[in-house]
């Protein structure tokens, strides 16, 4: 190969090492990589509560409710998030990726745990939709909660300053 070949190739593709260095990432993909942490812990909740649909074999609708309960549990922790700060930033250059990705995965162990203790002791099980329901309706409280304190605030500062 040609030394120009070589540099048509390092000016077009780069270095390709540079991607593997995780701060190197661009920001939504890395906010992408850190919730998909949550798509196994989807997948083991419907093999506990639904094992019907495995019985089935459709692994596309696995994958697919798994994906949507991804998505749908990341926006709702990153509102979360949101609502708990007082800054006003730009949402990509906020750090809310760990910590609603934290909050996920601590609620979703701790509601997991819960529904096999409840299992073992009071021979009570949760199924599938009962369980997704208490995750996100737990969940939209907090957020409601959290976004209500803010604004109280937001609006006992504006009272300060405008006196």
């Amino acid at each position: 190969m040609s030394i120009y070949t070589l540099r048509f190739i390092h000016k077009t593709v780069g270095n390709h090492l540079e991607m593997t260095d995780f701060k190197n990432i661009p920001l939504e993909l890395k906010n992408l990589l850190v919730h998909s942490l949550m798509l196994p812990f989807w997948y083991m909740s419907i093999y506990v509560f639904y094992p019907e649909l495995y019985n089935k074999s459709d692994s596309i609708i696995i994958y697919a409710t798994c994906i949507c309960l991804t998505i749908c549990s990341a926006f709702i922790a990153s509102m979360l998030t949101l609502a708990t700060e007082k800054e006003e930033k730009d949402i990509l250059h906020r750090n809310i990726v760990y910590p609603s990705c934290v909050i996920q995965i601590s609620w979703f162990s701790l509601l997991f745990i819960i529904s096999y203790v409840s299992k073992k002791v009071w021979n009570n099980t949760f199924e599938f939709y009962g369980f997704v329901l208490t995750y996100f309706i737990f969940m939209l409280i907090l957020y409601i909660l959290f976004s209500n304190e803010t604004r109280k605030e937001t609006n006992k500062g504006e009272q300060k300053s405008g006196k």
